[in-house]
């Protein structure tokens, strides 16, 4: 995100997608995991890669910061839920906690939402159910 906020001009539309690896550890391997939910808890760990000590949040903490960082700069951002994956439960789609946290993180912010994953579950269930 950085990056991003490096670049970003007042006016600009900034499309935001997380989550797809959020539910991977929080200090091991790759280590891009956030903890759940959409609160403020956070928790220090060591890393297991360097040991370096990191604070996790919550991934909707991240959600957050990043839509006011996002504003602070004067562009517009807009909160993407997830799309879901191809995993079926009792004939439905199966639903992904992220979206719900993003959905809140916008609301909390008043930041704009498309709920991307109810729109692509919507077409799953009409044409392969």
């Amino acid at each position: 995100m950085d990056k991003i906020l490096k670049v970003i001009k007042p006016g600009d539309f900034v499309l935001m997608q997380f989550g797809h690896n959020d539910g991977s550890d929080l200090n091991k391997g790759r280590a891009r995991g956030t903890l759940k939910g959409c609160g403020d808890d956070s928790v220090k760990v060591t890393m297991e890669a360097d040991s370096s000590e990191k604070i996790i949040h919550t991934f909707g903490w991240y959600m957050k910061k990043y839509i006011r960082e996002t504003r602070e700069k004067g562009a517009i951002p807009i909160a993407l839920s997830c799309v879901p994956r191809n995993q079926w439960l009792n004939d439905s789609v199966k639903t992904d906690p992220y979206t719900q946290w993003v959905m809140e993180a916008a609301g909390a912010e008043k930041a704009y939402y498309i709920d991307l994953n109810g729109i692509i579950m919507e077409y799953y269930q009409k044409n392969w159910t």
